[in-house]
């Protein structure tokens, strides 16, 4: 006769969180597995659940604010049909225990306790906030059929909250491997200099075009329809948050306020224009920086506008153009932002 074992009973308590109904339906079905012997991974596999080391392992990244490594594990999970929602209740009592170490004494076991160990004098305010996040995104995942793109929405927006400080954690070797400041800064630095940003942004500026812009700003609003459209609710959303604020006849550059949001738009940029083509039966190629950044983009626009120079469309498959000899200040600052890919001309 089939048995379970002792950690495998214990496992499945913890999962089913008290609840004997949901107890009974996993043993049930662990039972009529054709295996002589029921491991770990058949409990976390049965349910679309991860082991606890993978649950330490996202926390790690959420505070360490590692965007890139997140998103890597995001995309992992979820091709192998992990449920993002039992992934939040389980963030969220990590969470509770985290706090609940900090605060008190002998309240878990040895060997639970030295794992905790590694969040010693964490932010236990940031902490609330994340748990605060984890239960909206808990209840929107049951809402929308496109998760994927909702948890790196709410994820990268956790992941930020930690990105000001990381000197939270005790720097021991055994602890976590906190990033610093400047690694997470050249991190976001890096995902933003895409090798077609630069080009883009040129292109887009090269044939602005105000009445374009104007059209599409008053058809804009038809994104709102596409909220509850399964496929596209997500990226519609996040559109919605951001400004088309240069329009031409093949490009559009638009603006966010947070660079998480940023981030996310580069992420999903094919599904993006997919969409855009979609609404306006036009085919866009389209880029976005955050509101910062564009104040210095306009800026330097502008300037070269009041010099009598412009920019030229660049055909993105062809991003080497050859430029005059002379160099002025000016010059530089304009290669700074849209990089040796531009044709000056006087």
């Amino acid at each position: 006769e089939k048995t379970l074992s002792e950690e495998v009973i214990k496992l499945i308590a913890n999962l089913s969180d008290g609840g004997l109904r949901d107890a009974i339906n996993i043993v049930d079905q662990l039972l009529n597995m054709n295996k002589e012997e029921i491991e770990l991974d058949d409990v976390y596999n049965l349910i679309g659940d991860i082991k606890e080391e993978k649950i330490f392992e996202i926390m790690n990244n959420i505070i360490s604010s590692n965007i890139k490594e997140s998103l890597k594990i995001l995309d992992n999970l979820y091709e192998n049909g992990k449920s993002f929602i039992n992934i939040c209740d389980r963030l969220q009592m990590l969470i509770r225990n985290i706090i609940i170490y900090n605060n008190t004494t002998n309240y878990f076991d040895k060997e639970y306790e030295k794992k905790l160990d590694n969040y010693i004098n964490v932010d236990i305010e940031k902490c609330n906030i994340i748990s605060e996040i984890l239960f909206e995104l808990s209840n929107s995942l049951k809402k929308t059929s496109n998760q994927k793109t909702l948890m790196e929405i709410y994820f990268i927006k956790m992941l930020l909250i930690f990105s000001d400080k990381n000197d939270h954690l005790e720097e021991k070797d055994e602890k976590i491997n906190v990033k610093s400041e400047e690694s997470i800064k050249n991190e976001k630095e890096e995902r933003l200099d895409l090798s077609y940003k630069k080009t883009r942004i040129n292109n887009t500026l090269a044939e602005a075009d105000k009445e374009l812009k104007n059209k599409l700003a008053n058809n804009y609003h038809i994104l709102k329809e596409y909220l509850s459209n399964k496929e596209y609710n997500s990226i519609s959303s996040l559109l919605l948050k951001g400004v088309p604020e240069v329009v031409s006849g093949r490009n559009i550059l638009f603006t966010f306020k947070n660079n998480f949001e940023v981030v996310l738009f580069e992420k999903n940029i094919e599904e993006i224009q997919k969409l855009l083509k979609i609404i306006f039966n036009k085919k866009y190629a389209v880029v976005a920086v955050n509101t910062d950044d564009w104040k210095e983009i306009k800026k330097e626009y502008i300037l070269s506008i009041s010099e009598g120079k412009k920019y030229k469309y660049i055909p993105e498959n062809n991003t080497q153009i050859n430029k005059n000899k002379k160099s002025t200040v000016l010059q530089n600052t304009v290669e700074d932002i849209f990089g040796e890919d531009y044709v000056e001309i006087n």
